[in-house]
C-alpha cells in the first residue's frame, strides 16, 4: 500500500496497482471513498479512464469536497491537471451512461 496523504483532511493511499488499473482509497473523517480507474500520465496531465467510485452514501461529501479531493491527489500526484472520464454506471442515475469531467489546479 502506498500512502499518499498529502493534507491532514484526507489520507490517500494506492490499495493495487496492476499496470495501469488501481484501486485506491481516500479516507476521511465523514468516511472512505474507494476508487477503481485506469491511471496515465500524459506531460503535466493525470487522466483518470473508467473511475469508478464507491462511497458511504449520496449527501455525505459534496462536489466542492470531491473537487478539493481531486486537486489534492493531483498535486501529490505532481500534475497540474487531472482528467476524469467516469466508467459506465451500472446501477443508480442513468445505467448504462458514461461521464466525463475536466477539472484543474
Amino acid at each position: 500500500m502506498a500512502d499518499l496523504s498529502g493534507d491532514a483532511q484526507w489520507a490517500i493511499a494506492i490499495l493495487e496497482r496492476d499496470g495501469d488499473i488501481a484501486r485506491v482509497v481516500v479516507s476521511s473523517a465523514r468516511g472512505d471513498i474507494e476508487l477503481v480507474t485506469a491511471m496515465h500520465v500524459d506531460g503535466s496531465t493525470l487522466i483518470l479512464f473508467g473511475l469508478h467510485i464507491d462511497g458511504p452514501g449520496p449527501g455525505t461529501f459534496g462536489l466542492r469536497e470531491l473537487r478539493r479531493m481531486v486537486r489534492e491527489f493531483g498535486r501529490i500526484a505532481g500534475v497540474e491537471r487531472v482528467v476524469i472520464f467516469g466508467g459506465t454506471r451500472t446501477r443508480e442515475c442513468h445505467p448504462g451512461v458514461s461521464h466525463g469531467q475536466s477539472w484543474s489546479r
